[in-house]
């Protein structure tokens, strides 16, 4: 009986040591969820109309936080092709344009406590690259 007693505790031991070097790891903070969407829908007839929609879409996107493209025409045609997507006639459905955008284009990530202003760009893009490698399974690239 004390021979089992010992190894019990031998094992309670090695259980509470490997726990103590092993904390559990940290559960991620939950993101906070995007706002929702009101139903709007707007008016376009022409091309000018749909540019005009389309710039003013990519400054409620960007003021929603989402990664569209840093250059304006580049973000315009990006979105430009959400807005045909969604068109009916000459009514777009605008909530369902930005649900699509918030879905397809993601959230803008963003590193804090950068000390040189001018590498928040590059810090930025170091950030977005190793939540996509945690995301495929490569804890190693996306830790270094």
């Amino acid at each position: 009986k004390k021979k089992d007693q010992d190894e019990e505790d031998a094992e309670a031991k090695n259980d509470a040591e490997e726990k103590a070097e092993h904390p559990p790891a940290k559960k991620p903070t939950p993101r906070k969820a995007l706002p929702e969407v009101e139903e709007e829908t707007a008016e376009v007839d022409g091309k000018e109309a749909i540019n005009a929609l389309a710039v003013r879409l990519v400054a409620r996107l960007r003021e929603r936080g989402l990664a569209v493209a840093d250059d304006d025409d580049a973000a315009r045609k990006q979105i430009g092709g959400y807005v045909m997507t969604h068109k009916r006639g000459t009514t777009v459905d605008v909530a369902a344009v930005i649900r699509q955008a918030d879905v397809d284009v993601g959230r803008r990530v963003h590193v804090d406590n950068v000390e040189c202003p001018d590498n928040q760009g590059l810090a930025n893009a170091f950030k977005e690259l190793a939540n996509y490698e945690f995301k495929v399974g490569d804890k190693f690239k996306g830790a270094a």
